[in-house]
């Protein structure tokens, strides 16, 4: 059964999946690999949420909201006396004999 049906079912799946499908796909991940993504994200937003935003005000609100986060972990390090990245910053504190 494995070797007369399964086997040559997932072979012609990879060869399906490399030579064809591979072919016709996007390059770019997303809506931006679509035409007018721009407009369809637009879309997608006013019928799927109650903002009155465009893509790019809800991008920066975003980038805002990850600033202040990363601002106040940065309030938390100096705070907490260490001079050092987040990363390592988390490492310190999984190793401290306290925690």
């Amino acid at each position: 059964m494995v070797a007369g049906v399964v086997e040559p079912a997932l072979r012609q799946l990879r060869n399906y999946s490399a030579n064809e499908y591979r072919a016709q796909a996007r390059t770019k991940p997303g809506l931006a690999a679509l035409p007018g993504e721009r407009t369809y994200y637009q879309h997608l937003i006013e019928t799927s949420t109650s903002l009155d935003l465009t893509a790019a005000e809800i991008h920066q609100i975003g980038r805002d909201a990850t600033q202040a986060i990363l601002d106040r972990i940065d309030a938390i390090l100096q705070q907490d006396g260490f001079n050092g990245t987040l990363n390592a910053f988390d490492n310190d504190l999984h190793n401290r004999p306290s925690w």
